[in-house]
């Protein structure tokens, strides 16, 4: 299992990348959230695709399933992404819960 420390240490790394590698950076960020999220033991599922959309992974706690979208773009975030990933998260499971982690 990773520590604390590793991931604060991919962290940092990711966050010298600056503007190079932007969409790879962007995966790894979503690489970063998952394992962060396993080291939490709160059983996160890899980024998939179904017909016409992505997901960035889903996470489950005390019962409640958690749809996960993570972005990192080079401008703020406009509303309109959360207002899709908001129709993302009501195409779900019933009670499905969106986590929106956007970093800029």
């Amino acid at each position: 299992m990773l520590t604390k420390t590793k991931l604060r240490q991919r962290w940092q790394r990711l966050r010298a990348l600056g503007d190079k590698g932007h969409q790879k950076r962007g995966y790894q960020l979503e690489k970063l959230i998952t394992d962060l999220l396993k080291s939490e033991c709160l059983n996160p599922a890899p980024p998939y695709r179904s017909e016409g959309e992505q997901i960035d992974g889903f996470f489950e706690m005390e019962g409640r399933y958690f749809s996960l979208e993570v972005k990192w773009e080079k401008s703020p975030m406009p509303v309109s992404a959360i207002y899709a990933f908001r129709s993302k998260v009501e195409g779900k499971l019933i009670g499905t819960i969106g986590v929106f982690v956007a970093i800029n």
